[in-house]
């Protein structure tokens, strides 16, 4: 079992991430959405102890048709048909 790697079990999923700091709280609440294989989003609760955070939750398998739309999906983005140079004129 690896560092920062989301692992999982049907519906059950747990991490842990060595980014914990001194402002970390002890506990709370956290998410995941996995980027390519399984794309897996959930919910859940996570526990700081020392510098590593453990987060165990609920997930739901999310089927995206390629790569590229899983990622655009994860990080709420989306495609445009517009062009840089017109995006640059925004301001």
């Amino acid at each position: 079992m690896g560092l920062n790697i989301v692992h999982g079990v049907g519906c059950i999923y747990w991490i842990v991430r060595d980014t914990a700091t001194a402002e970390t709280p002890r506990m709370s609440t956290g998410w995941v959405h996995e980027l390519g294989g399984y794309w897996r989003k959930g919910k859940g609760v996570q526990f700081k102890t020392g510098k590593y955070i453990t987060q165990v939750g609920v997930c739901k398998r999310h089927k995206v048709e390629n790569e590229e739309d899983g990622i655009l999906e994860a990080m709420q983005g989306r495609m445009l048909n517009t062009t840089t140079d017109e995006i640059g004129e925004w301001r």
